[in-house]
């Protein structure tokens, strides 16, 4: 009887190394994991090229985001905005546009500031018409940027504008 309760203590042994073996394996398993984790999230930080402020945040935190492949957009996860150098893009009639020229300067009036005109430069001149929106047979239109001089401290992205472009001056 003592010789099959030592055969049957050593088999309970055997069985309890077995269990904390597998055990360690499975912390071994699990640490590998938590590594292999760590390394695709280090390799996920997104680190913006310019300094700014974000301006439009479309994702929070949890949601699934698709990367974009082969021509197919991604998700955009913000907008970060310099807020320092701020230009009006504006749009302008095709019989007008020709008279622009980069550097020509301008007075920017916004809706959300009215009576205060700010001043700034033509910086760019678009190449090709904007898409025609619409059914009806419309002019077509050019996107002009004028660079604000000294932005207000309020402006934000989004807000609408008209501007004023001196493409010509005649003294007398």
């Amino acid at each position: 009887t003592a010789s099959a309760q030592v055969k049957a203590a050593e088999a309970a042994l055997r069985r309890l190394q077995q269990g904390r073996e597998a055990a360690e394996r499975r912390v071994a398993e699990s640490r590998a994991d938590a590594a292999r984790v760590a390394d695709v999230l280090a390799k996920t930080d997104i680190v913006a090229p310019i300094a700014g402020v974000v301006t439009r945040l479309p994702v929070q935190e949890g949601e699934m985001v698709v990367m974009g492949i082969q021509g197919q957009l991604g998700t955009t996860l913000m907008t970060i905005s310099d807020l320092a150098a701020i230009d009006a893009e504006v749009k302008v009639a095709e019989a007008d546009v020709l008279r622009i020229a980069l550097g020509q300067p301008a007075s920017v009036t916004l809706e959300a500031i009215p009576g205060v005109p700010l001043t700034g430069r033509v910086v760019e001149v678009g190449a090709s018409a904007l898409p025609v929106t619409g059914t009806g047979a419309a002019a077509r239109e050019f996107k002009v940027k004028v660079r604000l001089d000294h932005p207000d401290q309020r402006l934000r992205p989004g807000l609408t504008c008209d501007a004023e472009i001196l493409t010509a001056e005649r003294q007398n």
